[in-house]
């Protein structure tokens, strides 16, 4: 059982909270997707179905450098998604912050965890397909540890039709997809 803490912000189909687990005072993020506004999109229920498997997999051999999903509830209405709670806001917003200045060590300490989490992600042969600063987010308000997030569009390589062909951000997608 959890209490709702604070709202942490909205998207197109989920609320994320700040909850506290009730019986040791834990707090964790929870994305809170209506499954009326959720599977009325294309293929939104085999995206939801897409990106919580993947979390999944991820998540049994969990690496520091991936966000890492806690638990899965449904309701009538709603599907809940529990997540680590990360303090350090997105990569976007440290960016903006600091005017894109860094030291060598931070740029360091992010490229090296960056690295890792995307060596992780292709060794269990996913891929993520929409890598950029606003699905980056940061362990820690003093912290460049990244930790990747947002797996709406990561697929396994292998599948021999992907469920999104063309994906990803303007501004962002690779060339070979436009």
């Amino acid at each position: 059982m959890f209490k709702p803490l604070k709202k942490l912000g909205k998207g197109n189909f989920a609320s994320v909270y700040e909850v506290e687990r009730v019986t040791d005072h834990a707090k964790f993020a929870v994305k809170a997707f209506s499954k009326q506004s959720c599977f009325n999109g294309k293929n939104g229920k085999e995206r939801l179905i897409n990106e919580l498997t993947i979390m999944r997999e991820l998540s049994q051999d969990w690496h520091p450098n991936l966000l890492r999903l806690e638990g899965v509830y449904e309701s009538d209405n709603s599907i809940y998604v529990v997540l680590e709670l990360l303090n350090g806001g997105q990569l976007f917003h440290r960016i903006q912050q600091l005017n894109g200045h860094f030291s060598v060590q931070q740029v360091k300490e992010f490229m090296f965890g960056l690295l890792g989490g995307l060596k992780h992600m292709h060794q269990h042969r996913i891929m993520h397909r929409d890598l950029k600063p606003e699905n980056i987010m940061l362990r820690g308000n003093s912290s460049m540890v990244p930790v990747i997030v947002d797996f709406g569009l990561a697929t396994n390589v292998d599948l021999e039709k992907y469920l999104f062909f063309r994906c990803g951000t303007p501004g962002y997608v690779a060339p070979e997809i436009i």
